[in-house]
């Protein structure tokens, strides 16, 4: 499953998740943590949230040395 939220929380991804796991699938949901707030790799239930933030280069604003 693919949300553009962190899933923490999302009930309602969630509860298909568990449901998807109960059926017998393995299900991992991705993630997008906008602001580093959740831990990159989650296992909830028998199944997983992976987080992906945003990719910061050299030329980005954020960027600090």
């Amino acid at each position: 499953m693919v949300v553009t939220n962190s899933c923490s929380p999302d009930p309602r991804v969630q509860r298909h998740a568990r449901w998807l796991c109960e059926l017998g699938h393995d299900v991992e949901i991705f993630a997008w943590d906008r602001f580093g707030l959740y831990p990159e790799l989650e296992i909830k239930e028998g199944y997983k949230i992976i987080r992906k933030g945003p990719y910061i280069t050299k030329n980005s604003s954020n960027y600090q040395t």
